[in-house]
């Protein structure tokens, strides 16, 4: 199985913004490749600095039919999984979504990220309430789903930092981890510590897909799109550059290790489910 991550150079103006989404578009338009799964970064509809929400809402209303009517129809044309990540109205409020489509151009599943950060929750006043069940405790379950045979998890940006979520996704025993992105102003060193644990934990291909952010005062900050195994091998990652990176992996492909020393070998996650004290329920 191949699959692409794609990383733009991250805008920062309105004139930037634009160019950044055309280029993204141009980038899916144009692929031509023999591939399984495409990712995009976080906001990829209204990448950039957002004013307001009012800014939001104008550049959303705009751009997401376009951008998710470009990923449908390379996911058909490329027979191929496509995710992207939008800021888009879903009805009952502006959510931040990753949309998968899936190789008939098919809408496969939505994923609603589940932690908001402060800028999100107020500045944009986005919608949380999906994140809840009906007697008001955390609901995860929407972070895991088997499509087409491949069992996806998801987590978008702020999701990472978030063992819970991590922990909750291990027990279902995903083969790829899609992780749209932006962390601008995370180090590089724990952008790379965060997918080697989560890909290693989940024992999961991890796919993550950001915007560069340039050197800064030799500031190696953000980007750093990159592809994990489930061992935790980062495979490639493209540091502050910009394009597709790419890797051939086998989704199903499983990492095992003893189960204590001189043990017989077990499941990674095994090693960890059968000597936990807790189960989610």
């Amino acid at each position: 199985m191949k699959i692409m991550s794609l990383q733009p150079k991250y805008p920062t103006s309105v004139e930037a913004s634009e160019e950044c989404l055309k280029y993204m578009l141009d980038k899916l338009n144009k692929l031509d490749e023999d591939v399984d799964l495409v990712v995009l970064p976080e906001y990829a509809n209204v990448p950039g600095p957002i004013a307001s929400r009012e800014d939001l809402n104008e550049r959303s209303a705009r751009n997401t039919p376009i951008l998710l009517k470009a990923a449908s129809d390379a996911a058909k044309r490329l027979n191929s999984f496509v995710a992207v990540n939008v800021a888009c109205d879903e009805g009952s409020g502006m959510r931040n979504t990753t949309y998968l489509y899936r190789g008939d151009g098919s809408l496969a599943y939505r994923y609603f990220k589940l932690h908001l950060p402060y800028s999100e929750k107020v500045e944009l006043a986005l919608d949380q309430s999906y994140a809840f069940g009906a007697d008001g405790k955390p609901d995860l379950s929407g972070c895991v789903a088997e499509i087409d045979g491949i069992r996806f998890g998801f987590l978008t940006c702020y999701d990472m930092y978030f063992n819970e979520q991590i922990e909750y996704m291990a027990d279902f025993q995903p083969d790829i981890i899609v992780y749209a992105s932006y962390q601008r102003g995370e180090r590089s060193d724990i952008l790379r510590s965060q997918i080697k644990l989560c890909s290693m934990r989940c024992n999961s291909h991890v796919v993550r897909s950001s915007y560069s952010m340039g050197l800064k005062n030799g500031a190696d900050n953000g980007a750093h799109s990159m592809i994990a195994s489930p061992e935790g091998q980062i495979l490639c990652d493209i540091g502050q550059g910009t394009g597709f990176i790419t890797a051939e992996i086998e989704p199903k492909w499983k990492y095992y290790r003893s189960n204590g020393f001189g043990q017989p070998d077990v499941l990674n996650d095994m090693f960890i489910r059968e000597g936990r004290l807790y189960n989610f329920e």
